[in-house]
């Protein structure tokens, strides 16, 4: 008994189709990277690549103008911030940051902190904090006292 062959049957994404007079199976694009960017996955990558694009382009600007790479990450911050783009243009930051999606991100970046507090603790060298242990005393105490008799 032989098997006939079945018709082979074009793929479509549904609701992602491209509208009348485009070739069957065409993805229109602008819909699907609306349907991604819902997604919350989506969002927090997008996030991630705009800040470690930023962070890289703004450091490197601050190490040509003799600056530590880490101040001009700080200045990439504040510049992604409410502070300056959310003044400068709001739907720019209401797109990139909305508001559901802080918490995620606010999650990633306390993981990364603790990361890199473990790296910087396995780097560490005991006896060069010992060397320096009476300075790094001295400097505590005064943080404390000096604002302690001047408020």
């Amino acid at each position: 008994m032989r098997r006939r062959p079945r018709p082979h049957r074009r793929t479509r994404f549904r609701g992602l189709s491209s509208p009348e007079g485009s070739q069957p199976g065409e993805i229109n694009l602008a819909r699907l990277l609306s349907a991604n960017l819902r997604n919350a996955l989506s969002i927090l990558l997008l996030q991630l690549v705009v800040i470690v694009i930023a962070s890289r382009l703004v450091g490197k600007l601050f190490l040509m103008i003799g600056q530590p790479r880490v101040m001009g990450e700080i200045v990439a911050g504040i510049i992604l911030g409410p502070s300056l783009l959310g003044q400068l243009s709001p739907n720019t930051m209401a797109f990139l940051f909305p508001a559901v999606s802080l918490e995620p991100l606010r999650l990633l970046s306390q993981i990364g902190v603790v990361l890199f507090m473990f790296v910087v603790g396995m780097e560490l060298e005991l006896g060069d904090l010992r060397k320096k242990a009476h300075a790094a005393i001295m400097v505590s105490h005064a943080s404390i006292v000096v604002p302690f008799f001047w408020a």
